[in-house]
């Protein structure tokens, strides 16, 4: 909460000014826009091959039911080419930081793993609905700073409490900071924040009373689909979010 001004992450890449969201071109656009964080999300096709895309399915399939090459027909068919993290790794490294959010576990070690190779510890975070994926990140490498997502979805009403309430979830899983969804960030959420030591990154911000609102109330990062709306100075990076 030490920062005036919100870091700025650019929601999917660049998604508002590229075909597609979460490519090789949205993550360019950033990139050339010298932004400082985007974020992306991770999941795993049938044959163990790391990708980058939002939704469980694809033109009716379930990613995790076909291969790499069966989904990359499917997608090209549309005019799709859904990336490889690998691929992103090497094109970020070095030029844009990573709040990477996990869609479904299995897959922590081989993404700790990969991602380390390419980035400093300083350079990205990983975020996700899952406590139990939050804790084994944590497990696998203590020093990677995670977040717990908050904002779930058609959640039921004891989620959606323990939402409002997440310092013990924040707690039992060693989580660094919250990712709240903008509905759910009140003046008690940032009260809470700040009692504990709890940096919050707010997502997905597209209206400019709100992210002018989040702005005073001294939130640590906000999402957008809009950065380059909102980014004001580029150049060197911020570092971001310390470890706890």
């Amino acid at each position: 909460m030490k920062r005036r001004k919100p870091l700025i992450i650019a929601h999917r890449g660049a998604k508002s000014l590229a075909k597609y969201e979460n490519t090789v071109e949205a993550f360019q656009i950033a990139i050339d826009l010298k932004l400082q964080m985007v974020e992306f999300d991770i999941r795993q096709t049938k044959d163990k091959k790391l990708i980058i895309y939002h939704n469980p399915t694809i033109g009716g399939k379930k990613i995790r039911n076909l291969t790499y090459h069966r989904l990359t027909t499917i997608a090209n068919k549309k005019g799709l080419e859904i990336p490889l993290l690998e691929d992103v790794l090497k094109l970020c490294q070095g030029k844009v930081h990573l709040d990477i959010e996990f869609k479904e576990s299995g897959y922590e070690k081989e993404v700790v793993d990969l991602v380390t190779a390419y980035f400093n510890y300083d350079e990205f975070i990983m975020i996700s609905f899952s406590d139990n994926i939050i804790k084994e990140v944590k497990r696998i490498d203590s020093n990677i700073r995670t977040g717990l997502l908050i904002g779930l979805e058609g959640a039921s009403l004891p989620q959606r409490l323990q939402e409002l309430y997440p310092i013990r979830r924040l707690k039992n899983t060693n989580a660094d900071f919250i990712a709240a969804h903008y509905y759910l960030v009140t003046r008690f959420l940032i009260y809470l924040c700040r009692k504990y030591n709890y940096d919050l990154i707010v997502w997905t911000v597209n209206r400019d009373r709100t992210f002018h609102k989040l702005r005073k109330q001294r939130v640590t990062a906000i999402v957008t689909d809009f950065p380059q709306r909102y980014t004001r100075t580029k150049g060197k990076k911020q570092h971001i979010l310390p470890s706890r």
